[in-house]
């Protein structure tokens, strides 16, 4: 150990500037950053379904997702997003007390069901599902200007829809990506007549659609082809460091990662074919389902979900499961257990515990976000960091892991869906907290510690 004086000033100072700071918390990593700290988002009435959460260059955070018209279901969906700011305070200057619904209202449907956002410049977009005719439904895409008004550069009055199939398929968009030239991609599925595909959408940044991509700006995708019964579909989006759009989600109760390149094409030096799947089959052929994924700046590719460890009937019990790949699709031993990665939590109840979301630090560490259940009613968030091999860093959180609920509201499940990453190395996740028999479901946000900056004032753009 190293006792010399320059070891004691650095300590001195840290617990100086801890306590003398007063705007400034100092946190370990894995803890929650005050002041920021839980924060819950709670409608004037009814429920709040927040699917995504992006951070604008104030460090203003944004949950996005959808709330029922009507105070309980089966009342139809608006699109809802709230603005905290970076204190964690509703933001004034948003919407309504830092709130706001939009309605599509396509054609006369009512099912406007907003899921993830992303940040064009200070904008946000949010991307989702329209009805757009009596049972059937397109992406749909809503551009709101800083003060959260839909803005009427993007779309119609900052609406539009994307029909992936113009026979008429029903398309889901859970995913968005804005990328370094403003082009926004959307990915999701495709109810179509021949079975369910992975879909993907590109448009200019005023809202077009690129036809530069795929000749029309639309593309579906089968991740394994020639299986009658297939059923792919994406539930995230990234690229690389080549502009190739990857996404990840699920064929066949496997993981299911394909590679376009910017073009829109599936691109054949990715597994010869564009696509690849990835059994983990830890209870027989249980179900395995991507739900993050990123771009390493080596060319490799990381997805993050769950995979179904055992129980009867059916998957009763998860645990939460990474793969790595090689730039080329294949799998990387050096990750793992030959290029996979199970963590089982176990903190009680069900035993489930799901990955919804993937980032990486500037230093190569891993960051996995999900919510894993700690008895029979009761969920909470978890943060995990891993090393490059794949092991849990022990200097984060207890041995690795971080959880964190909002138990001190008297909630009963925390289920973080979406997280980003600021400068400061902390990071931002958010998603639904419920609450109460039966239970009503609200947003929350929270504010993590992982960085090596001692300051947590709130004033660090994301990265």
């Amino acid at each position: 150990m190293d006792f010399s004086w320059r070891a004691w000033l650095a300590t001195a100072f840290a617990l100086f500037a801890c306590a003398w700071v007063s705007e400034r918390a100092c946190a370990r990593d894995g803890d929650v950053v005050l002041p920021f700290g839980a924060r819950l988002v709670i409608p004037p009435s009814g429920s709040f379904y927040p699917l995504g959460v992006c951070v604008d260059s104030a460090n203003r955070v944004l949950l996005s997702g959808y709330r029922y018209v009507d105070p309980a279901p089966p009342g139809g969906k608006d699109y809802f997003a709230a603005r905290l700011l970076p204190n964690g305070a509703a933001d004034p200057d948003f919407g309504t007390a830092g709130q706001v619904q939009i309605p599509f209202d396509v054609a006369g449907g009512n099912d406007d069901i907003g899921t993830r956002c992303a940040m064009q410049g200070d904008k946000p977009v949010i991307t989702g599902t329209v009805e757009t005719t009596p049972a059937g439904f397109d992406f749909g895409l809503l551009r709101l200007d800083e003060d959260g008004t839909p803005d009427d550069g993007f779309g119609i009055d900052g609406e539009l829809t994307v029909a992936i199939d113009d026979g008429g398929s029903t398309d889901l968009a859970v995913a968005i990506l804005v990328q370094p030239d403003q082009k926004i991609v959307v990915a999701g599925e495709a109810y179509t007549a021949t079975g369910n595909l992975a879909a993907v959408a590109r448009l200019m940044p005023d809202g077009a659609r690129d036809n530069a991509f795929d000749l029309d700006g639309r593309v579906s995708i089968a991740f394994a082809p020639g299986d009658p019964a297939e059923a792919s579909f994406a539930e995230s989006v990234t690229e690389d460091s080549l502009g190739r759009i990857i996404v990840a989600g699920a064929s066949a109760h496997d993981f299911a990662i394909a590679r376009l390149t910017p073009d829109g094409a599936l691109d054949p030096t990715f597994n010869g074919s564009g696509t690849t799947t990835v059994a983990f089959d830890l209870a027989g052929d249980g179900i395995d389902q991507a739900e993050g994924v990123l771009a390493q700046s080596d060319g490799k590719i990381v997805a993050a979900g769950y995979a179904c460890s055992g129980g009867t009937p059916g998957c009763s019990t998860e645990d939460v499961a990474l793969v790595r790949l090689n730039a080329d699709g294949s799998l990387d031993a050096s990750f793992g257990q030959g290029g996979r990665r199970v963590i089982s939590l176990d903190r009680g109840g069900s035993n489930v515990d799901r990955a919804y979301a993937i980032l990486q630090q500037p230093d190569g560490k891993l960051l996995v976000i999900g919510t894993v259940t700690t008895s029979d009613t009761d969920a909470d968030a978890f943060v995990l960091r891993l090393r490059a091999d794949g092991s849990l860093d022990p200097g984060f959180g207890t041995n690795g892991v971080a959880i964190h609920g909002n138990d001190g509201f008297g909630d009963l499940a925390d289920i973080p869906l979406s997280a980003v990453l600021l400068a400061s190395g902390e990071i931002v996740i958010g998603g639904i907290a419920q609450f109460g028999a039966p239970p009503a479901t609200y947003g929350f946000a929270m504010r993590i510690a992982s960085g090596d900056d001692i300051f947590t004032d709130g004033l660090d753009p994301p990265l």
